[in-house]
């Protein structure tokens, strides 16, 4: 069994932890007894529940199909002998890989002719574990080999939106490959597989399931569907967005593409906290004076009082008188302006002049002593100069404006 841990190669993002190699930590108490169990059962059976998964398997250069239940079978054989010490699964499993390696074609493909590009990124997770077993040198000369093939396939042909969806396996394998060899050409595949994967970033910005799918869909439902496909594609995009295996895999994608990139994920996630948490020190003070400074105008009458002596100027101005509060409020307080807006549409109906105006006025000012307070603020700017009376006079156009474009179509 390998000793040796491998880190990661320049130019991707250095690990906080280094991973070891299979086996180095083994299962005890009842998660023991669960693999025990696993061994005893379906790893004793799987063979002839599964025929394509053993020795007859196009895996193995037999004549039965492929598939994923083989490479599935023979990780769970090897990191199952790996945690309980069981040799002779581990000997059976590693005879697998062997097999798998003595039938790679001369162009670097493996499997039945036309295996799933996520299939053999299946099988190469497992021959990843068979490598750290035994450190078998062929293992990692078969995965060189493949990631050629992969090197001249997609330069010519890009992955299919089935195969789109299932990068990680490969990625990973690709990742551990290259910082064993630091081969270039290894990160050229790789970053294809970036550009050439699903995009599940904009997936996961704009998720579409909110709330549970109204059905579910057996097995043979989603075979019968997908057999007979119209052109909307409706059941592939479910398969491809909704299925908990995939947005799994995407989540995989997206931190693996975080190392390719050189990006400390981690770091990255808690640097931006504590920017934030900074950010919001900074603007705290501002932002508690402010709302304090309007709840002890609005307590003590003093908005209402400005309110009755701005009424004639207004009036003058072609502003419904009605819409004073709002227009006081509105640069200071987002909340305390619709609020204001509110009682107007409600005392005056939302077809009437007044209420038209306020709707208006709400919709084309700003909330300026507030956004002004939290920017300067963040940047640490005390003294604003003419920012101030700028925006004052933006707003006081918004206001005339509104009432001029209600009064002119219309009508008083």
């Amino acid at each position: 069994m390998l000793t040796r841990t491998f880190f990661a190669r320049a130019p991707l993002a250095p690990g906080r932890f280094a991973p070891l190699p299979v086996g180095a930590v083994s299962a005890q108490g009842a998660m023991r007894d669960r693999l025990l169990a696993l061994r005893g059962g379906l790893l004793s059976r799987c063979a002839s529940l599964f025929p394509e998964a053993g020795e007859q398997s196009a895996w193995f250069g037999g004549a039965l199909g492929g598939g994923m239940h083989a490479p599935e079978l023979l990780e769970a054989m090897l990191l199952t002998g790996a945690q309980l010490g069981d040799e002779e699964l581990r000997r059976e499993a590693l005879h697998l890989c062997g097999l798998v390696v003595e039938h790679q074609r001369e162009d670097g493909s493996f499997g039945a002719p036309g295996e799933t590009f996520a299939a053999r990124g299946r099988m190469l997770r497992a021959l990843c574990a068979a490598y750290s077993m035994s450190g078998d040198k062929q293992l990692l000369t078969f995965m060189l080999r493949y990631m050629k093939y992969l090197h001249d396939t997609l330069r010519v042909r890009s992955l299919s939106a089935e195969d789109a969806m299932h990068t990680a396996d490969t990625m990973e394998a690709g990742i551990l490959l290259y910082n064993i060899t630091g081969q270039k050409a290894i990160l050229s595949v790789l970053m294809m597989l970036v550009s050439q994967g699903a995009d599940y970033t904009s997936l996961f910005h704009a998720f579409p399931y909110r709330t549970p799918i109204s059905r579910s869909f057996t097995a043979q439902e989603l075979l019968d569907a997908l057999a007979h496909e119209d052109e909307s594609g409706y059941t592939h995009h479910l398969l491809r967005s909704a299925s908990g295996a995939n947005l799994c895999e995407g989540l995989r994608v997206s931190a693996l593409c975080g190392v390719l990139t050189g990006t400390d994920v981690f770091s990255a996630l808690t640097d931006g906290a504590r920017d934030g948490l900074k950010t919001v020190m900074r603007i705290f003070p501002a932002l508690v004076a402010l709302l304090t400074a309007v709840s002890m105008l609005r307590a003590s009458g003093a908005l209402e009082a400005l309110t009755q002596l701005c009424a004639p100027v207004l009036a003058w101005l072609g502003i419904p008188p009605e819409t004073a509060m709002l227009l006081l409020v509105r640069p200071i307080s987002g909340s305390g302006a619709l609020a204001a807006a509110s009682d107007i549409i409600h005392t005056y109906g939302a077809d009437s002049r007044i209420g038209r105006t306020a709707a208006v006025m709400l919709g084309s000012t700003e909330t300026t002593f507030y956004v002004l307070a939290v920017y300067f603020g963040a940047c640490g700017i005390r003294r604003s100069r003419w920012a101030i009376p700028a925006a004052i006079a933006a707003d006081v156009t918004g206001f005339v404006t509104a009432a001029a474009l209600v009064r002119c179509l219309w009508g008083t």
